[in-house]
C-alpha cells in the first residue's frame, strides 16, 4: 500500500502540471456543430443495416460514419428533403429510410441519393386514401409485412401500403374523445408509435397511453391523459413495462403483467434525486432520459435510480436537456440533447467510477476499502477530515466527521486485519469498526503518539499490530504482552517516515518500507531487523531508498515500488542477488511507481503518474491504460485495495475507480467497411454498391472515399487496400479515408478495402469496387485485328505485285534467251559454217583464206559469247548449282585443249542457293577471265579451282603452277581491270597472289545477294 506521506508528495505535481485532468465519472465524446453536425438540437437516432448512424435534428438529417457527416436537408439541393425538422427515422426491408418530418413523409434511397416525398393535398382533412393526411408526421414505424404506420398530427392512426401507394385510417380520434370526454381542448394527436408485438403498437399521445391491435382493429386506453404532449415512449419488453414521459415532467409506466399504470410526478423525481446519488456510469438497467436527469430502472426494481445529467459528464453544464438515448450494438450510449450529443463508449469507460460526494467536491479521496460483510465502501478523505460510507446496493451515503465526539483529523486510511475489525487511521487516533455490529470504537494508543499521523497498519503471523506513521516511525502493539513497542536505532531500525508495511506470515516476517533509509525486514523468530539499502549500480540490489509501496505475490516474492528507482522484486533464497529490477528499459511508463497490487492471477497492477500498467510476475508488461483517455482520472489518492472477488479499487478525486482485471480485455466487435462515394475525373458516379463500371480510356483518374463503421475510438482505425490488376500485395493506408488512383492504364480492376480497430480486430467484410478502363480504339483487339488484316493484305498485294513483276521479267528473259539462241545464235553458226565452206574452195595462202579464218574465229567467239549470254539470261540457271556446273564445264573444256590437269572442288552447301542474273553474270565472267589467263599465259600443267560458300558468302580461288609474275610490275590490262570492276559491282573483292616460278592464285570473295 502507498502511504499517506505520498498525498503531500504528489500535491505539487498536480499543482504544477500543465494539464489538469478533472475527476469525472465518464469519458464522454461531445459531438456538435463544431464537428460538422447540422444542428445541436437532437430529435432521433437510427442505425441502418449498413452500419451508419442517422441523426435527426431540428435542422437536417445527418448520416454519421464516426468521422464525418453527410447532411440531407431542403437547403442541400443534391440531398433534398421536404423539411429540415426531422421527427423520426426507420428503415424498410430494401434499405430505404422512411423519414417523418414537419413537411411530409420522405423515403430516402441513400445509395442512389434519391428521395420520394409525400405531401398532403388541398383537402387532406378528409383523410383521402390517395393523399397523406398531414404535412406534420410525428412518428413512423414499419411492420413485418412492409406496411408503414404513421402518426400524422391531429389525425387518426394511418398506415401506408408501399405497393398500392394508398393510405388507410383507423378511428383513434373518435375513440380517444370517448375515453376522455372531460377534455375541453379539441386538439388530439398521436406523437409516438412503437411495436408491442407483431400485430400491436403502443401509441403515445397528448391524451395518454393507448395501444392498437391490428388484427382486431381495436384500441385500448391505459391512462395518463393529464400530462400534456408525450415526447418519449419506451418499451422494456423483457420487464413487460412501457414508459412514457410528458412535457409537464411526469413519467408514467404501465406494467403489462400487472395491468397497472404508475406515475412519477416531476416533484417526486426531484425528491428521489435529492435523497441519494446514483452511480453515474449509465451501466446496466433500462435508461429513460428525462431532460435534466436520466432514470435507470434496474431489473426487479420498481423505483428508478435518478442520475443527474451533469454527473454523467461533470464538465458539461450546457447539456441539461436530454430527450434521446440510443444504445447501439457496440453498447455505445448516444445521448441526444438540445446542445449536441454525448457519446459514452464503454471501451473508454473500462474503469467504473463511484462518487463520494453528491456535489462536485474537488477533494481527493486517499484510501478506499470494500467491506463484503456490510456491502459498504469506506473512503478516507484527509482533505475533508471525514470518513465516507457508500452502500454498494442502495447508493445511500453517510459521511462521518467524528467518532464518539473525536474528530477524524486527517483521516488517512482504512485497513483490514481480520474478519472482525476494520481500522480507520487518522492523525493522533486509531479507530475500529466492528464488521458484524456496525459499531465504531477508539483504539488506545500511547500518549506519545497523539501527534503522529497514522497511515498504514498490518497484523503479523503472531497477531501483533504494526502501525506506520509519517512522523513517528514504527509502532508495534505486541498482542501477547499487551504493550506497545517502538523500534529504534538500538533495534537497528532508523527511519521516522514509514510509508509501507507488508506481512509475510509464511516466512514469519514483516517488511517495512521507508521514505529515506530504504527497506527493512523483521524476522519474528530471530527478533532482528535486516536492512536493504539502495545500490543503483548493482542490477541485483535495490535501486532507490524512497519506498512508496510493498506487495507480496502468490509465489511469495516481495515487490517494492519506489520513487525514481522503478519496481524491484525480492526473491527468497538468493542473498547475494536478492533483487531483480524493472524500469523504463523494461517497458514501464516511468521509473516512479506509486502503488502495486497483485491480482488473483498473479498479475501486477502498477499505478504511476502516466498510466495504470499491467505486468506479469516475470516482469513482462502486458498492457498500459493511459489516464486520459480510457482511465478517465489521474488526480488520484494512492492507497489502492482489492475486494474479495478480485476487483481493484483506486481512490481518486471525489470517489474511487473500480475494475476487475479479467474484464478489461477488449471484446471483438464485427464492424463493416463501406465505400461512401466514387469520383471519376472529379465527377461523382451513381453507384449502388454492386454494379460494375466500364470507363473510357481518358476517364482513368479514380478517387474513392470510404469509412469503417466502428464508432468506438474511430481515430485509431487504420485501413489496408489492394487494387487487383495493379497490386500484388496489400498496401497500408493508415488513417486515410480516401484513395486516389491517377492515370490508370486500361485493364480490369477490383479495389478491396479492409480495416483494423485499435485492438487489432479486422473488419467483418472487405468493401470492394470492380471496374475497368477501356483501351483507346487503337488498342482494342478488333482494331488491332483490322490493322493486322489490312497490313497482311497490303503485304500480300505487294508480294503479288513483285511476284508478277518477277514472272514478267522471267518471261522476258526466257523470250530474249530463246530469240538469241534461235535467231542470232543460228545466224552466227551459219556464218561460221559458210566461211569454213568457202575456205575449203580456195588455196591456203590466199588473203581471202586468212580473212575467212578471222571471220570463222570471230563467229565462233560470238557464238560462245552468245551462248554465255543466253545461259545468263535464262531464269532456269538462277540456281547456284547451275553456275558451278557451267564453271566446271568451261574449265574442263579449256584445260583439256591444253593438256592441263584440272582439280575442281565445290562445297555441297552451295547447291541450294539462288543467285540473281546480274551477280551470276559477273561471277561467271570473273571466273572465265581467271581460267582463260591461266590456260593461255601461265604455262601451267595443273589448275586447281575451289568454290566455297558459308553464311551467304562465296569464295572462289583459281590457282595454277605456272611461271607466275611480279604483281607489282604488271600492267593492268582490260582483263584484270574488268575482273576488279565486276567484283565491285556485286560488292565483292578480287585478290591476285603471284611470284616468278611460283604460280598464280586469284581469289574472289563476295556476299551472295
Amino acid at each position: 500500500m502507498i502511504r499517506y506521506l505520498l498525498v503531500f508528495a504528489i500535491i505539487p505535481f498536480f499543482i504544477c502540471s500543465a494539464k489538469q485532468v478533472s475527476a469525472q465519472p465518464n469519458q464522454v465524446e461531445i459531438i456538435d456543430e463544431s464537428q460538422g453536425l447540422s444542428d445541436n438540437r437532437i430529435h432521433s437516432f437510427f442505425k441502418d443495416r449498413q452500419g451508419y448512424i442517422w441523426i435527426g435534428t431540428a435542422n437536417g438529417l445527418n448520416r454519421y460514419d464516426g468521422r464525418s457527416f453527410r447532411i440531407y436537408s431542403p437547403a442541400n439541393k443534391m440531398d433534398y428533403l421536404s423539411s429540415e425538422f426531422i421527427n423520426s427515422i426507420t428503415e424498410d426491408s430494401k434499405g430505404n429510410l422512411w423519414i417523418a418530418t414537419r413537411g411530409g413523409l420522405n423515403i430516402l434511397d441513400a445509395r442512389r441519393d434519391s428521395v420520394t416525398i409525400y405531401k398532403p393535398g388541398s383537402n387532406s382533412a378528409s383523410q383521402d386514401a390517395t393523399v397523406i393526411p398531414s404535412a406534420w408526421i410525428w412518428d413512423v414505424d414499419i411492420a413485418g409485412d412492409g406496411s408503414v404506420w404513421l402518426a400524422p398530427d391531429a389525425r387518426d392512426l394511418a398506415s401506408f401500403d408501399p405497393v398500392t401507394k394508398t393510405f388507410s385510417y383507423y378511428p383513434w380520434m373518435k375513440f380517444a374523445r370517448e375515453q376522455v370526454p372531460q377534455r375541453s381542448n379539441p386538439y388530439f394527436s398521436i406523437r409516438k408509435i412503437i411495436p408491442k408485438s407483431d400485430t400491436e403498437w403502443w401509441l403515445g399521445t397528448n391524451v395518454g397511453l393507448y395501444s392498437f391491435n391490428r388484427a382486431t382493429e381495436q384500441f385500448t386506453y391505459y391512462g395518463g391523459e393529464n400530462g400534456g404532449d408525450v415526447w418519449l415512449l419506451e418499451y422494456d419488453a423483457s420487464a413487460g413495462r412501457v414508459y412514457f414521459a410528458q412535457e409537464a415532467g411526469n413519467l408514467y409506466s404501465f406494467s403489462v403483467p400487472e395491468n397497472k399504470i404508475r406515475v412519477w410526478t416531476k416533484n417526486q423525481l426531484n425528491v428521489l434525486a435529492a435523497s441519494g446519488f446514483a452511480d453515474a456510469s449509465l451501466a446496466g438497467g433500462f435508461l429513460i432520459p428525462m431532460k435534466q436527469t436520466i432514470l435507470r430502472f434496474s431489473e426487479g426494481e420498481e423505483d428508478p435510480d435518478v442520475i443527474l445529467l451533469n454527473n454523467v459528464f461533470e464538465d458539461a453544464d450546457q447539456f441539461n436537456n436530454a430527450t434521446q438515448i440510443f444504445t447501439d450494438d457496440q453498447h455505445i450510449r448516444w445521448i441526444g440533447t438540445d446542445n449536441g450529443i454525448l457519446k459514452l463508449d464503454p471501451k473508454l469507460n473500462l474503469f467504473h467510477f463511484v462518487r463520494a460526494h453528491p456535489d462536485r467536491s474537488e477533494w481527493r479521496i486517499n484510501s478506499v476499502f470494500y467491506d463484503r460483510v456490510s456491502g459498504n465502501y469506506f473512503m478516507a478523505s484527509p482533505f475533508t477530515n471525514s470518513l465516507i460510507i457508500v452502500n454498494s446496493k442502495t447508493n445511500r451515503r453517510e459521511e462521518l466527521s467524528q467518532i464518539g465526539g473525536v474528530p477524524l483529523l486527517d483521516c488517512a486510511a482504512i485497513n483490514e486485519c481480520d474478519e472482525t475489525w476494520l481500522w480507520i487511521l487518522c492523525r493522533g487516533n486509531v479507530f475500529r469498526y466492528h464488521r458484524q455490529t456496525g459499531g465504531f470504537s477508539r483504539f488506545p494508543i500511547p500518549e506519545s503518539a497523539r501527534h503522529f499521523l497514522f497511515v498504514e497498519m498490518i497484523q503479523d503471523a503472531e497477531n501483533n499490530l504494526w502501525f506506520a506513521t509519517t512522523d513517528g516511525g514504527l509502532l508495534v502493539y505486541l498482542d501477547q504482552e499487551k504493550r506497545w513497542w517502538k523500534p529504534s536505532a538500538a533495534d537497528h531500525f532508523y527511519d521516522r517516515e514509514v510509508t509501507a508495511l507488508c506481512s509475510d506470515p509464511q516466512r514469519a516476517a514483516v517488511w517495512i518500507g521507508t521514505y529515506d533509509f530504504g527497506l527493512f525486514r523483521y524476522d519474528l523468530v530471530k527478533d532482528t531487523f535486516a536492512y536493504y539499502d539502495s545500490q543503483p549500480r548493482d542490477e541485483h540490489q535495490l535501486h532507490s531508498s524512497l519506498i512508496f509501496d510493498l506487495a507480496k505475490d502468490r509465489n511469495g516474492n516481495i515487490w517494492v515500488a519506489t520513487n525514481s528507482g522503478g519496481l524491484s522484486r525480492f526473491t527468497y533464497g538468493n542473498e547475494t542477488k536478492p533483487f531483480w529490477n524493472y524500469n523504463l528499459t523494461s517497458g514501464l511508463p516511468e521509473n516512479t511507481i506509486l502503488a502495486v497490487q497483485c491480482d488473483e492471477k498473479n498479475r501486477l497492477w502498477l499505478l504511476t503518474y502516466k498510466s495504470l500498467t499491467c505486468m506479469s510476475d516475470t516482469g513482462k508488461v502486458i498492457r498500459k491504460y493511459p489516464f486520459d483517455p480510457g482511465f478517465g482520472n489521474s488526480d488520484f489518492g494512492v492507497l489502492t485495495s482489492m475486494t474479495p472477488d478480485g476487483e481493484i479499487l483506486i481512490p481518486v478525486k471525489n470517489g474511487f475507480i473500480q475494475f476487475h482485471p479479467d474484464r478489461l480485455e477488449p471484446e471483438p466487435y464485427s464492424f463493416p467497411v463501406v465505400i461512401r462515394n466514387i469520383l471519376v475525373n472529379g465527377n461523382e458516379i451513381d453507384w449502388d454498391g454492386e454494379r460494375e463500371f466500364a470507363f473510357p480510356y481518358h476517364q482513368n483518374n479514380i478517387e474513392i472515399s470510404f469509412s469503417a463503421l466502428n464508432y468506438s475510438r474511430p481515430a485509431e482505425i487504420s485501413f489496408e487496400y489492394k487494387l487487383e490488376g495493379a497490386d500484388a500485395d496489400w498496401n497500408d493506408a493508415g488513417g486515410l479515408t480516401s484513395l486516389k488512383f491517377p492515370n490508370l492504364n486500361h485493364g480490369e480492376y477490383k479495389l478491396l478495402l479492409r480495416a483494423r480497430d485499435g485492438e487489432g480486430f479486422v473488419s467483418s467484410n472487405m468493401a470492394s469496387f470492380s471496374f475497368c478502363i477501356l483501351p483507346p480504339i487503337w488498342q482494342t483487339p478488333w482494331f488491332i485485328a483490322l490493322i493486322v488484316v489490312f497490313t497482311g493484305g497490303l503485304l500480300y498485294a505487294l508480294y503479288r505485285y513483285r511476284l508478277n513483276k518477277i514472272i514478267e521479267l522471267q518471261q522476258v528473259r526466257n523470250k530474249i534467251a530463246a530469240d538469241l539462241h534461235d535467231d542470232i545464235g543460228s545466224t552466227l553458226s551459219s556464218i561460221r559454217m559458210y566461211s569454213e565452206m568457202v575456205k575449203a574452195q580456195i588455196p591456203d595462202s590466199s588473203v581471202a583464206n586468212q580473212l575467212l579464218d578471222k571471220i570463222s574465229s570471230n563467229a565462233r567467239e560470238s557464238v560462245e559469247s552468245m551462248s554465255d549470254i543466253v545461259w545468263m539470261i535464262n531464269p532456269k540457271n538462277d540456281r547456284f548449282v547451275n553456275l558451278l556446273n557451267r564453271m566446271e564445264s568451261y574449265a574442263t573444256e579449256m584445260c583439256s585443249g591444253k593438256n592441263i590437269e584440272l582439280d575442281f572442288q565445290k562445297t555441297p552447301e552451295a547447291d541450294g542457293l539462288h543467285i540473281p542474273m546480274e551477280a551470276r553474270k559477273n561471277i561467271y565472267l570473273i571466273f572465265k577471265e581467271a581460267v582463260n589467263n591461266a590456260v593461255k599465259y601461265s604455262g601451267a600443267n595443273q589448275l586447281k579451282i575451289v568454290v566455297e560458300q558459308t553464311d551467304h558468302r562465296m569464295k572462289m580461288e583459281v590457282t595454277d603452277n605456272g611461271n607466275g609474275f611480279d604483281v607489282s610490275k604488271i600492267r593492268k590490262g582490260n582483263g584484270l581491270e574488268n575482273m576488279i570492276q565486276r567484283a565491285r559491282s556485286i560488292r565483292g573483292d578480287v585478290k591476285i597472289d603471284s611470284a616468278f616460278n611460283a604460280g598464280t592464285r586469284i581469289t574472289f570473295s563476295s556476299a551472295i545477294p
